[in-house]
């Protein structure tokens, strides 16, 4: 039954100290331990919540739960009637559809197949959310592989051929798109693209798949314990249940639809992975990876830099184009998105938070070449208040002008002039140039889960309405 979710979660928790009831049923489990039908039973949800957020946790424990009971065989648990609400969200429906599966051998499927068809991986109209298609993507194939269902499979797939455009194939590092500052927790992006890479690789014969799972395993094994902790029992469940069944899993053709339709721009080549995008809710404009360095996010910001609550862009027309021209040494991707506002509104939809849409206009122009980037900005309607167009970077060290060093994690920052500047790793080089003279800083930051994992964060100050504001990234440096 121990998969590597499962190691990984019971060797964050040593003891049974474990705040979380069900996380603790879960360690207790892979460790072969007794577990009492009343110990399920203080752990079911007292309620199915009030918002589409709430109701999702309620199911993912409801499952987990059953999962537990049914894993090690307790009898005697006296489950209460599932609460049924939110049909019409696809990550309900299936997740849904597996406790029915799990819960009784049966389950009416046809729906999650009809909405998962019909949203294209945007469960409300909104933007695809990196977190609710993870888990959409990896309980899809579960649920098609254990009832043997090729369109759910290929469904499944079509999910994760999307989401792999995020990630290098050789380091598994990836752009953290459509993802708030606020909902970033390492482990549990990683085990979830984990185990929805490992499943389609089970079923799809493109080497893509085995090649990023058998990464993202390498990297699974070097998480910190501490981190460790953030792997949803549920997933750890959920891959404990599925191993068996991927010995013989069916073998599936698909062809690749989500990417088509969505505003998002990939180019992926051996060395390096860019991502631009004019559609989020808190999040960034799409970020750069190149050997082991990564412009990991970058976009507006307003109030006090560093300010994660009103950083990124307010766009959801998720079928909104991106202007696309291909010349004959560089592609240019370009079009308007606006900034978001400063006050947290609940939306109640399922894109877990969303913000207020700020009046402010941005329009980003970006011309990508084989040796550099050239990156644009023009606002309109600036309002009263501080404006910054910030790259959270992932670096050794960033050098200001040939003779100012800053190290990641460090009290030390530079303010003053803009600069230029350049990003250094182990093996690979990044140089910055702003063109033209305003204010920039660059701060130090602790790296793990904050800011996205970045190690600086540079933020040049916003002063003017409909003034180009243009940076070169170059990647040729000697």
């Amino acid at each position: 039954m121990q998969t590597l979710l499962s190691e990984l979660l019971t060797h964050a928790h040593p003891n049974t100290d474990i705040h979380d009831g069900i996380k603790k049923l879960a360690c207790k489990l892979f460790n072969d331990s007794k577990i009492s039908a009343s110990e399920i039973e203080e752990c079911l949800p007292v309620s199915s919540g009030q918002s589409p957020n709430e109701y999702i946790s309620y199911l993912q424990s409801r499952l987990a739960l059953l999962l537990v009971q049914k894993l090690h065989g307790v009898v005697g648990v006296k489950f209460p009637r599932l609460e049924k609400k939110c049909s019409g969200m696809p990550l309900v429906a299936i997740i849904t559809a597996l406790y029915d599966y799990f819960e009784s051998g049966e389950t009416n499927f046809h729906q999650s197949i009809s909405l998962i068809s019909a949203s294209r991986g945007v469960l409300d109209g909104s933007i695809p959310d990196l977190m609710i298609n993870l888990q959409l993507g990896v309980c899809t194939l579960i649920l098609g592989i254990m009832i043997d269902s090729r369109e759910l499979i290929e469904q499944g797939c079509d999910i994760a051929h999307f989401i792999s455009h995020l990630f290098h194939p050789k380091t598994a590092a990836f752009i953290p798109i459509w993802v708030r500052e606020c909902e970033y927790h390492l482990s549990e992006i990683l085990s979830y693209s984990y185990l929805l890479f490992h499943l389609t690789s089970k079923v799809s014969s493109d080497d893509t798949f085995s090649e990023l799972s058998s990464t993202l395993h390498g990297r699974l094994t070097k998480v910190d314990p501490a981190t460790a902790e953030e792997i949803p029992p549920l997933m750890a469940l959920l891959a404990a249940v599925i191993e068996p069944s991927l010995v013989e899993a069916p073998q599936v053709e698909f062809t690749p639809k989500l990417g088509d339709q969505l505003s998002l721009y990939v180019n992926q080549s051996e060395d390096r992975i860019e991502a631009i995008t004019l559609t989020g809710v808190g999040s960034g404009l799409g970020g750069v990876l190149m050997g082991d360095i990564a412009i990991l996010n970058f976009g507006p910001g307003q109030g006090y830099i560093g300010n994660a609550d009103t950083f990124g862009i307010y766009k959801q027309e998720w079928n909104y184009s991106l202007k696309r021209q291909k010349e004959a040494d560089f592609e240019k991707i370009s079009g308007w998105t606006r900034l978001c506002g400063k006050d947290l509104v609940p939306q109640g939809s399922c894109c877990m938070t969303s913000l207020e849409m700020s009046s402010v206009w941005m329009e980003l122009m970006v011309n990508s070449r084989k040796s550099s980037i050239d990156i644009e900005a023009r606002f309109t309607a600036l309002k009263e208040g501080k404006y910054s167009f910030l790259f959270f970077i992932r670096a050794n060290k960033i050098t200001v002008n040939e003779n100012f060093h800053l190290l990641p994690d460090s009290l030390d920052r530079y303010d003053g002039n803009s600069q230029d500047i350049l990003l250094q790793g182990v093996q690979s080089k990044l140089h910055v140039t702003y063109d033209g003279l305003t204010k920039m800083e660059i701060i130090p930051l602790a790296g793990r889960n904050f800011y996205w994992g970045a190690d600086f964060m540079v933020a040049y100050q916003i002063e003017e309405s409909d003034t180009k504001y243009r940076w070169k990234i170059d990647f040729n440096i000697n």
